[in-house]
């Protein structure tokens, strides 16, 4: 199931590359009740892995 937010953006929403673990958590519970924990619990780890790699803390592997 992919999870997307029908709410437009606005100024009273970090930005996803912002967020915090348990701010996207509620974002993403809050987009889609019925999204399993297991969903919601892959989609922040994914958006705070990215976050990782822009601030250049994580190497990527070769290959």
């Amino acid at each position: 199931m992919i999870l997307r937010s029908r709410r437009p953006v606005g100024a009273g929403i970090v930005l996803r590359l912002l967020q915090t673990a348990p701010y996207a958590r509620a974002l993403l519970r809050e987009g889609d009740p019925r999204a399993s924990n297991e969903e919601v619990a892959t989609l922040v780890r994914v958006r705070m892995a990215r976050q990782e790699v822009l601030k250049g803390t994580v190497t990527r592997q070769p290959g």
